[in-house]
């Protein structure tokens, strides 16, 4: 989304937008198949007025047809208000891509759950779509500054959870940090190091960056993942459930 968004608002990187078509949609597929129950996703609707999972699929799935615009338009012979068209598609992605994560910012603030509470989850989901979205900035105008304080950041952010290890008395955090210094080092220093890699990365080949930053983000969200304190994950959509656990995300 970060890409899409960065991308669409300066209407000129068709290879950024290319590239972030791609893995918007490789992670739809990979969401739908997330789902407890995919084939009854059709049901979300049931659940709008209650489930952040229903609202979830609405906002996404509201938000698909903008990439396939903006990649599209740049091919298409003109039309009437093809310029009106373009220029309404291009900055409607970035903010109807917010909205979308937020819905899933949601998901995981509505368990409970101390690693996943709304500050929590809204940086590194927020993080992302900043990290990307700086990072089509930098391709398109070579300027990495952002890039790399947006990275930098939000990994800052991410790693002020560690010294709770040592804290005497046990809580959430405390369970989660130890998790993240034991049986999840190594996937926390692969992270660490594959930001640092593409920060570094960033002012010489922006697009070696790219998979760099993809690889430690989704590292970041196995960390998400596996180093939660939880009994059980969030419930499904619409009145009686039906779906076991929520998309998981988007670059």
């Amino acid at each position: 989304i970060g890409l899409l968004g960065s991308a669409g608002f300066q209407s000129t990187n068709l290879p950024v937008l290319v590239t972030g078509f791609l893995l918007f949609n490789a992670g739809m597929a990979a969401a739908t198949f997330h789902l407890g129950q995919p084939l009854k996703a059709w049901r979300f609707f049931l659940g709008l007025r209650s489930s952040w999972l229903s609202r979830e699929i609405l906002a996404f799935s509201l938000f698909a047809p903008l990439p396939i615009a903006l990649c599209a338009l740049p091919f298409l012979p003109d039309f009437p208000f093809k310029s009106h068209f373009s220029l309404l598609t291009s900055y409607s992605a970035l903010p109807a891509g917010v909205v979308a994560v937020f819905t899933s910012v949601m998901i995981y603030h509505d368990t409970k759950r101390a690693l996943w509470r709304f500050p929590l989850s809204a940086i590194r989901f927020f993080g992302s779509v900043a990290a990307f979205a700086a990072l089509a900035w930098h391709i398109e105008h070579h300027s990495p500054a952002a890039f790399t304080a947006v990275v930098l950041g939000k990994l800052a952010a991410e790693l002020a959870l560690l010294p709770r290890a040592r804290d005497v008395d046990w809580s959430p955090h405390r369970h989660s940090a130890r998790l993240m210094l034991g049986p999840l080092r190594r996937v926390l220093v692969s992270r660490v190091a594959l930001a640092a890699a593409a920060v570094l990365a960033a002012p010489f080949q922006p697009w070696l960056a790219l998979p760099l930053l993809l690889a430690s983000e989704i590292l970041e969200r196995q960390l998400f993942f596996q180093a939660v304190q939880a009994p059980k994950m969030p419930g499904g959509f619409g009145p009686a459930g039906g779906v076991a656990c929520p998309a998981g995300h988007r670059a």
